[in-house]
């Protein structure tokens, strides 16, 4: 229908009649969409496809009459023809401006790096598969690690006849899995373009934006770079370069979402996550979730490791995922909270450490009383008070009660033995190290207890031990 073109250009300019070859249809985040090139209005229009319905749902400034398009990893790519530029489109930002600014492709060797990489083979006989013939494409100002190529002058001249994408040529593309084949039978070439996350990302000026394209991104669909190991360096270069709290807040939020959104993530609750998610979730995560131990391996351990960044601020960074995973229900792995609290002992911050022990501000697990236990006996005993507690609440009533015992509270080990039945440690361990505190009601105790709770205990040689010794005969 003519009338139902997009309109976004001047009221007098002349309409143009649709054509088969300004008409696409396309996929993105497993959604088919109508492409429509405008070259009038220069703007490329999407309009959504629904089984009863066509609704326009976005529209993108193209600057140029002449231009083509394709599609690699749900990206939307216009090619200007006069120019070799190419402008990416990603509809999940809700920007209609491109993702990053538009870059013109220059060929400079086959180990340029570039926005899109194409690598040209001749084509041969139709039965038969094409050989490389070398050569790649970089975007100007964009970073190369090619070696020995000749470097191509600023602009789009250079390597134009190898550039499928230009006036008056007739290409065909094909998606693949991974990548896009551009077919030029014009000039007999075949383009193989794959997306550079490398220089998209160093294009990009808003890190959260990064953040959250690269979540996008599969791994399988980029094997040379992989997105995760991206995200991480972002987000590592944001913390060591000690960027605003509240923009790392958001970024931690994107990655807390993400990580929450995968199937299998362990919850707050005891429970995970549901192993499938509605579409759009899934096309939204796109399997660029991270792993809750590799931020801390990579991110904060390093960094701490390293001495890279001051350590009040690597705290409070720490502190702020922290809050931001518990927004999100996830359950964070001991080993974070064994950091900070190293973190805390270094700065020598005792009453902090302290404040957020008596408030629970740690999660409770038997590994991180452990670690209280051990930093108890090494260098600071008012920790070990924190590891009786924690291992009360998580009702570990043997280890609380060999660690009273340790500490040589019997008495207080015997009451937890007494109330909650336990076995794990012989009343006569307790005489003998009652003994040894030479305190006669400390030892007059243990043994009344025994005495009245411990059954055949007049029978035991200590009971006749410490007969002798609370009650001695007189000469």
């Amino acid at each position: 229908d003519k009338g139902s073109q997009d309109s976004n250009y001047s009221p007098g300019a002349k309409k143009e009649a649709l054509t088969p070859e300004s008409i696409h249809p396309i996929a993105l985040y497993g959604k088919l969409y109508c492409c429509h090139i405008n070259s009038v209005a220069e703007r490329v229009v999407l309009y959504r496809l629904y089984k009863d319905a066509i609704i326009k749902q976005y529209s993108y400034p193209t600057y140029s009459r002449h231009m083509g398009i394709s599609v690699v990893d749900n990206l939307l790519l216009v090619h200007h023809m006069n120019s070799g530029i190419v402008m990416i489109f990603d509809i999940m930002t809700n920007n209609m401006q491109p993702f990053v600014s538009p870059l013109p492709v220059l060929c400079k060797g086959t180990e340029a790096m570039g926005t899109m990489s194409p690598q040209p083979s001749k084509l041969a006989d139709p039965p038969q598969s094409h050989g490389a013939i070398g050569g790649a494409a970089t975007p100007a100002g964009a970073p190369s690690t090619g070696g020995g190529a000749e470097s191509a002058p600023q602009g789009g001249e250079a390597g134009d006849e190898l550039n499928p994408f230009k006036v008056g040529n007739k290409v065909v593309c094909v998606a693949m899995s991974n990548f896009l084949l551009a077919l030029d039978a014009g000039s007999e070439m075949v383009w193989r373009i794959d997306l550079d996350l490398n220089a998209i990302t160093m294009s990009c000026p808003n890190r959260l934006h990064t953040i959250s394209f690269l979540h996008r991104r599969s791994e399988t669909r980029h094997p040379r770079r992989n997105p995760k190991d991206m995200i991480i360096a972002t987000v590592k270069t944001m913390v060591q370069e000690h960027e605003n709290l509240s923009t790392l807040k958001h970024a931690f939020e994107i990655i807390c979402f993400v990580i929450a959104s995968s199937p299998g993530c362990p919850l707050l609750d005891g429970t995970q996550s549901p192993q499938q998610g509605s579409p759009s979730r899934s096309n939204l995560i796109n399997s660029g979730a991270l792993e809750l131990e590799q931020l801390y391996e990579q991110i904060f351990e390093s960094l701490f490791e390293d001495q890279a960044v001051e350590l009040d601020f690597l705290f409070r960074a720490m502190e702020t995922f922290y809050l931001c995973s518990i927004s999100f229900h996830l359950k964070l792995p001991t080993c974070y909270f064994a950091l900070m609290i190293d973190m805390l002992l270094a700065m020598e911050h005792f009453e902090v450490l302290t404040q957020y022990l008596s408030g629970h501000f740690f999660e409770d697990s038997c590994e991180l009383a452990a670690k209280l236990e051990a930093l108890g006996k090494a260098h600071y005993p008012h920790l070990s008070q924190h590891a009786v507690d924690m291992y009360f609440r998580l009702k570990e009533y043997d280890r609380c009660c060999r660690l009273l015992f340790q500490q040589g509270r019997l008495i207080d080990a015997l009451r937890m033995l007494k109330d909650y039945h336990l076995s794990t440690i012989a009343p006569a361990t307790f005489l003998s190290a009652a003994a040894e505190t030479q305190d006669p009601l400390v030892y007059a105790s243990v043994y009344r207890f025994c005495k009245e709770f411990v059954p055949g205990f007049d029978t035991l040689s200590e009971a006749q031990t410490s007969q002798a010794l609370l009650y001695p005969k007189g000469p």
